[in-house]
C-alpha cells in the first residue's frame, strides 16, 4: 500500500469513527440538544459536556433536588 492510499484509509477510518460518536445520542424525554450539539438537562438546565456525563448527572443530588421540586409543584 503506497503512501496515498494509506493516507486515505485512515482519513476513511476517522470520517467513520465521527459518524459513529454523532449516533450516540441520548433518548430521554428530559434531554434536549443545543444549537452546539450539547446535551441540556431539561429539568435542570444543566449543559452537559458529553453523552456519556448523562448517567452520572442522573444520579446527582442537583438533579434530585430539583426533580423534588418539580415533583411538588404539580
Amino acid at each position: 500500500m503506497d503512501a496515498q492510499a494509506w493516507k486515505k484509509a485512515l482519513y476513511r477510518a476517522k470520517l467513520k469513527n465521527l459518524e459513529e460518536k454523532k449516533v450516540k445520542r441520548i433518548e430521554s424525554p428530559l434531554v434536549r440538544y443545543n444549537e452546539f450539539d450539547q446535551p441540556v438537562c431539561r429539568v435542570c438546565d444543566v449543559i452537559l459536556k458529553s453523552e456519556s456525563l448523562w448517567d452520572a448527572h442522573q444520579a446527582s443530588r442537583k438533579h434530585h433536588e430539583v426533580m423534588l421540586t418539580v415533583l411538588v409543584m404539580l
